[in-house]
This record gives C-alpha cells, sequence and structure tokens, in this order.
C-alpha cells in the first residue's frame, strides 16, 4: 500500500487533500474502489485524520453528527440506504432526537462502542452471558455480520440448525428460516431484537439461492493486520444489526444513538 491525499466530495461537501492509503491489488475483483470508514482517530493508520473529523475541524458540517440508515438487502436497485454528514434524517426514524434514542457511552478512541449485557433466544434455548462489567460491542458499519467467539458463535448457529463451511460461513435451510427463534442483544440490559429477516442474509450465486446466518467467527485474512480480532468477550454488530435501527453517531459526546427507523 501507499500514501496520497485526495480530494473528497459528497453532494455539497468537498474536502481538499486529504490523506488515504492506496490498496495495490485488494479491491480488484469489486464494484467499488475503496472503503471511507467511519472509525475514530485511534483507529486511523500512521494517526492520519479520518475524513468527517477534518470536516468537522475545518467547520464544513454544523453538527458533529452522523445519521446512518441503512436497507435490509443493499443489492435492490430501490435500495435507500443512507449517510448523513453533520447531522441527521428525521424522515427516516420514530419520534425526536435524541429523546426518543438509546443512548449508549462509547468507551474507546478508535471503534464505536456499546455495552453489550447478554444475547439470548425468544424460545429460551440458550443464553450467552456477559462478565458483569458487559461485553465489548462494536458498531461496524464495515461488515454485514453480528461476529463474535468462536464457541459462543457456534451455539447459536447450532440451535439455528446450521451447517459451517470450511470458509466459516454458517449456511442455513432456507425453507425452514420462517421457524427461526427472534434473538434478543441486550446493550446496557436493554433488549434489541433481530427476527430471521434481520438475521439471515440471502444471496445467490450460479442461479441458486443461498441463506447465511449473520452470525459468524471473525477472521483475519489480512496478513497486514497485527492484531487479535477478538477478545473473549468481543462482538461487532454489523449492519444486519444496524439495519434494523436508525443510528447517530455523535463525535461531541462519543456517543451512540439507536432510534427506531420508519417503515
Amino acid at each position: 500500500m501507499s500514501i496520497n491525499s485526495h480530494y473528497v466530495k459528497t453532494r455539497q461537501l468537498l474536502m481538499h487533500k486529504n490523506i488515504f492509503f492506496e490498496p495495490c491489488f485488494q479491491f480488484l475483483a469489486t464494484p467499488y474502489d475503496g472503503v471511507l470508514g467511519l472509525g475514530r482517530v485511534g483507529l486511523s493508520a500512521n494517526g492520519i485524520t479520518p475524513v468527517f473529523e477534518r470536516l468537522l475541524s475545518s467547520a464544513a458540517v454544523s453538527e458533529p453528527l452522523i445519521g446512518i440508515s441503512f436497507d435490509r438487502n443493499p443489492l435492490l436497485v430501490s435500495s435507500s440506504g443512507e449517510l448523513t454528514w453533520g447531522g441527521i434524517n428525521s424522515d427516516k426514524f420514530v419520534g425526536n432526537f435524541p429523546e426518543d434514542f438509546q443512548n449508549f457511552q462509547s468507551t474507546s478512541d478508535d471503534f464505536w462502542t456499546v455495552n453489550l449485557s447478554n444475547i439470548s433466544s425468544s424460545d429460551s434455548a440458550f443464553q450467552i452471558s456477559c462478565p458483569e462489567s458487559g461485553c465489548l460491542g462494536r458498531v461496524s458499519t464495515g461488515s454485514a455480520f453480528i461476529t463474535g467467539p468462536r464457541e459462543q458463535v457456534r451455539q447459536i448457529n447450532e440451535h439455528f440448525g446450521a451447517v459451517e463451511s470450511i470458509d466459516g460461513y454458517w449456511f442455513l435451510f432456507c425453507d425452514l428460516v420462517d421457524q427461526l427463534p427472534s434473538i434478543k442483544i441486550f446493550l446496557d440490559n436493554l433488549p434489541f431484537t433481530l427476527d430471521h429477516q434481520d438475521f439471515v442474509i440471502n444471496a445467490n450465486y450460479d442461479n441458486r439461492d443461498y441463506c447465511v446466518s449473520a452470525f459468524r467467527e471473525e477472521r483475519n485474512t489480512n496478513p497486514e493486520i497485527d492484531r487479535p480480532l477478538h477478545e473473549a468477550n468481543q462482538w461487532n454488530l454489523g449492519t444486519s444489526f444496524l439495519a434494523k435501527y436508525y443510528t447517530v453517531l455523535d463525535y461531541e459526546t462519543n456517543s451512540v444513538f439507536f432510534g427506531q427507523k420508519n417503515k
């Protein structure tokens, strides 16, 4: 990889001379050219200032907020996912911000984090408990999956009747997904319920339909990353979780907000 500066333009916003890592081949087979992350400066390589933090420091945006609305199926032409820089879109959620949102204090200067209390199923078949201090939950806008420690992910997927592939994906029987229980993820002991429409990822390959569980163990496929991806009590909440809610990241208070999305 190399480092270079580029212009960043999103609608009316224009930022000059942003520093980026330039991948050499990682995105050759993808329909996009790169990734613009929403992590904090503590996660940034070489201490490069993230784009939104540069927008804030230059007063290019009026509020220290990012509003996020993911579509459940981003592959559809009619997909209505949206990222709002420097504010929120009140058309995307129910009620008012911030009073009708659940607020969680992030404790990190790199990832956006929440305190995860436990995970359980609606049929009471299992409950994954965290220590009294809670598990670390990371808000992960860059992944579709909800990832966690291997044995706990296995417990969830085996209860679904899923079958693990050699590369760590758990495949479900598509004709049985309607019978799956809902999953409750408790953040600061507040329940956030995911139904099968939320945690089953539909995919098509070679004209065949597949159903994949959003719960999986994170695997490090990048040899340049020299850090453990998962500690014993760490979970990543990807877009399968985030698509259920309207998410607001507050850079001033270092807080994460989840609100009810408009249908």
